[in-house]
This record gives C-alpha cells, structure tokens and sequence, in this order.
C-alpha cells in the first residue's frame, strides 16, 4: 500500500479492492468511503485502504429488493 499515491482514483481503489469500479462510485454517492473532490474529480485517501479501516465493509453488504440489509 506504501507505494500507492496519498490520493486514488475510484478505479485504482476499485482494481486494489477486486470489486467493480461502480461499486466505488456507489460508496462514494452513499458516504460510505472517505473521499475528496480534488479539481472536479473524486479521490480517495490511501489510508482508507489501510487494514483496520472499516468503511469497506460496506462492499460486503448487499441491499435486498426490499431494501433490507443482507450480510453476504
């Protein structure tokens, strides 16, 4: 993780993390990632892919059609 930037672009998270780049967009869109607006573009700070960090388990969560929570 040391050699990744201070700032990464959803995708670069998204390809770390092996999920979908939209996923990402999604947690951004739901605040359930840090993130900053840097010149009109989304960046995620390097330490929220730490371990310890916990505001990815939210890409462990899935919504059922009845928009309850489902723990996968």
């Amino acid at each position: 993780i040391d050699s990744l930037p201070l700032w990464l672009k959803p995708e670069q998270v998204a390809k770390h993390l092996q999920v979908s780049p939209q996923t990402i967009y999604n947690m951004v869109h739901n605040k359930q990632i840090p993130h900053r607006w840097l010149g009109g573009r989304i960046r995620i700070p390097r330490s929220a892919l730490e371990e310890g960090s916990d505001c990815f388990d939210a890409t462990r969560t899935r919504t059922t059609r009845d928009g309850e929570n489902d723990r996968g």
